[in-house]
């Protein structure tokens, strides 16, 4: 289906539930029902929808710390300035939650006499809502800071708009449980108005 017959579908759809709304000859009835389960379906839809573009957040975030590390390896030759980086960033989606952070390493000789290093990993905490202040990378060398600055960019715009489709998931959890209780509410009022008064 192309995008202009889709959107004449809804067209169509959404005028007939305006004439639906203002017609009395019609059974209500059965059309409060299904406007109950198309809301439903709609919501349930919406729902896994934001579960599936929070995995392609992710993977745009993995290609991001891609493009950090390849510009990490074109560093890692003893003799190129400013070696080694420090800097290091990961991506991770765990319990539908997505995260993109930053650590800093540090290297420590080895005491076997092998003239390696190991490697130890600082977390480093973000103290922006959605981006990395500056001053959690002081100590980058010349060629670390504006890689850290293109991706830590691309970070802050895949952390909002993840922030807002967290949103959209709580919203529609939020309109199913209040329509089902409306529902629910007016099934009761119907039942006490069959009930006969009492004179």
């Amino acid at each position: 289906m192309k995008p202009t017959d889709h959107s004449a579908q809804i067209d169509e759809i959404s005028a007939a539930w305006k004439r639906a709304a203002r017609h009395e000859g019609i059974d209500h009835e059965e059309l409060t029902v299904r406007a109950y389960s198309d809301s439903e379906l709609f919501l349930k839809a919406v729902h896994r929808n934001t579960i599936l573009e929070q995995h392609r957040y992710f993977y745009i975030a993995q290609r991001l710390c891609d493009f950090f590390w390849e510009q990490n390896r074109k560093h890692r030759g003893v003799s190129t300035p400013g070696y080694p980086g420090h800097y290091g960033c990961r991506a991770r989606l765990r319990d539908n939650k997505l995260e993109m952070f930053w650590f800093y390493n540090e290297f420590k000789r080895k005491n076997d006499g092998s003239g390696k290093h190991r490697v130890i990993s600082h977390y480093i905490a973000r103290e922006g809502q959605y981006r990395y202040h500056k001053r959690a990378f002081s100590r980058a060398h010349d060629w670390e800071l504006p890689v850290i600055e293109i991706t830590e960019k691309g970070f802050e715009v895949l952390r909002r708009a993840n922030a807002n489709q967290v949103q959209i998931r709580k919203f529609c959890q939020a309109n199913e449980a209040a329509l089902f209780k409306l529902a629910c509410d007016m099934d009761e009022l119907e039942m006490e108005s069959l009930i006969p008064a009492v004179v």
